[in-house]
């Protein structure tokens, strides 16, 4: 984007582009990219002159939504020279006229791309006007990418972070069968090396008739996470020299996660029976990233409550008990509340009793 912005400053005889917003991930300058300024030119406005901006303010009233906006329309040279925002901020740095383009991206969100010049030179026309319009599309879309996997990655750290307070270690396997992604727990249970071991990436049991299980289990969710198996997953202990057998879970996991570690396709869940668990809906939402509205709701539906006992339970309507379950499903990659049990089933946690619940 710092190449483009340069390429457009050239073409503009600018001495200086930005692109800034109330865009995620862009620090306290709220700046995406810039050309021919510093960021450190930015911080002031952020903290104090962007409220004060005379030309921002005017252009508001004057300009339609997506028109370019010109500073010489919005005001005069000497009203603008009188002003705190040109004497204190932009006269600092040698800027004086300026043009923009507001682009926005929805749900409130969205950018501005803005060139200043020197006063010794010509105001902003028509001319780069055009230039700012025709790469309007391309900004708009470019800063829809750029949200996209700003979520994308919020999303992937959250879900670590979710992972991290977990008294489970757990390992996500990807589709080689090597352990890409660790938690916290897991990074400690491997660097013991008691019931349990990590070599070259691979999970294996200290125990040898253990550790043949062990890898079929892993093998067979691999390869129905990677879409070519139907193993459901399953549960097994392994000895340790120390304490009781570790009790371990390994299921398939039909969504791709944590894509930054490369595409985790099974989960390998190891605990503790000495440790006390968390519950199945907890952990589900850990993994999946559950609101806790999300996850209250199938913690009801585990427990054996019908959709409609749920919504009661939760004061909520039961047109609001079915969104939230459709939630739950989209973000959990399952069709029905039956799978959805299944699903939770596989999990480790304290609440070893099956549901009552018996619906389709």
């Amino acid at each position: 984007m710092g190449r483009i912005l340069e390429c457009l400053a050239e073409t503009m005889r600018s001495n200086g582009t930005v692109l800034f917003g109330n865009l995620p991930g862009t620090g306290p300058t709220g700046a995406l990219a810039q050309a021919r300024m510093d960021g450190s030119d930015l911080l002031p406005y952020a903290e104090h002159y962007g409220e004060i901006n005379i030309l921002s303010q005017r252009c508001d009233e004057i300009f339609p939504e997506l028109a370019v906006r010109y500073s010489q329309a919005a005001i005069t040279n000497s009203g603008f020279e009188a002003t705190e925002f040109y004497n204190d901020y932009f006269r600092h740095y040698d800027w004086y006229h300026a043009v923009g383009l507001k682009v926005p991206v929805g749900n409130g969100v969205g950018g501005y791309i803005a060139a200043t010049r020197s006063k010794r030179d010509i105001p902003f026309g028509s001319a780069e006007g055009r230039i700012l319009s025709a790469l309007f599309p391309h900004l708009q879309r470019a800063l829809k990418l750029y949200i996209r996997f700003s979520e994308l990655r919020s999303g992937s750290q959250g879900m670590e972070a979710a992972l991290d307070t977990m008294d489970q270690a757990v390992f996500g396997i990807d589709t080689r069968g090597c352990a890409v992604f660790l938690n916290t727990t897991a990074e400690r249970l491997a660097g013991r090396g008691d019931g349990l071991r990590l070599v070259n990436g691979r999970i294996g049991a200290t125990d040898p008739q253990a550790d043949s299980e062990l890898r079929f289990l892993i093998q067979s969710s691999v390869a129905t996470g990677s879409g070519a198996g139907t193993f459901p997953g399953r549960a097994m202990f392994l000895p340790r020299a120390h304490g009781k057998s570790l009790a371990v879970v390994v299921t398939p996991v039909t969504r791709a996660l944590l894509r930054q570690h490369g595409a985790v396709v099974a989960l390998v869940f190891v605990a503790d029976p000495d440790t006390k668990r968390a519950k199945r809906a907890n952990v589900l939402s850990a993994l999946y990233r559950l609101s806790p509205s999300e996850t209250r709701l199938t913690n009801l539906l585990w427990q054996g409550l019908e959709l409609r006992e749920t919504a009661e339970q939760m004061r909520i309507t039961y047109n609001s008990a079915r969104s939230l379950l459709k939630q739950v499903f989209q973000k959990t990659d399952v069709s029905s509340q039956s799978a959805l049990i299944r699903l939770l089933v596989s999990l480790p946690s304290e609440d070893q009793d099956a549901p009552k619940w018996t619906g389709g």
